[in-house]
């Protein structure tokens, strides 16, 4: 490069220097421009608060996704812990309506045995229900029989007897009773 070109160069250069500091970025790198070190720093800072947020906004979002995880978990957990009681509770009933039909007829020893295993039952909240006399409830109720009745103040069918006590825990049934009901006479 000759001395003349060099001098336009450098002219060329100092004047885009004067006239530099309004240029974007960008622009200065495209015309060959060498930022200034403040600009630089000033550029890795804003690029690095970027990659800061970015990094902050990827974090905030697998919080929230491990906290979703794990109250879903404790959900499933709890579900299945429920389910597991009604499974063996489910395979006990057959054996517990045998003691209730026997409830009259058990020795103090069994008798007792049988208060322990109802009062287990009451701490997991499980309960038994259906009563001669209550108004039947097809959501609670199998009718495995239903008797006409002569009494006309009978307005909606009654549980006359109880052939199976239900159980449920909570609101949730764990076995619908079985139930012969009487029912006002139609025509």
């Amino acid at each position: 490069m000759t001395k003349k070109q060099n001098n336009e160069k450098s002219g060329f250069e100092d004047f885009l220097h004067d006239i530099g500091s309004d240029f974007d970025p960008d622009v200065k790198e495209f015309l060959g421009m060498k930022p200034n070190a403040e600009e630089a720093l000033e550029d890795e800072a804003v690029e690095n608060a970027e990659k800061a947020n970015d990094l902050l906004e990827e974090l905030r979002r697998e919080r929230a996704s491990f906290i979703n995880y794990k109250r879903r978990t404790e959900q499933e957990i709890a579900h299945a812990h429920d389910a597991g009681i009604k499974e063996i509770l489910r395979a006990l009933l057959p054996q517990l309506d045998a003691i209730d039909r026997a409830k009259g007829d058990l020795s103090e020893a069994m008798q007792k045995i049988a208060d322990g295993i109802f009062a287990t039952f009451k701490v997991y909240n499980i309960e038994p229900y259906a009563e001669s006399g209550d108004e039947f409830d097809a959501t609670l109720h199998d009718a495995i029989l239903d008797v006409p009745t002569e009494n006309e103040k009978l307005t909606k069918p009654l549980v006359k007897e109880v052939v199976e006590r239900g159980y449920k825990q909570g609101d949730s049934i764990i076995r619908h009773a079985k139930v012969i009901t009487e029912s006002p006479k139609v025509g």
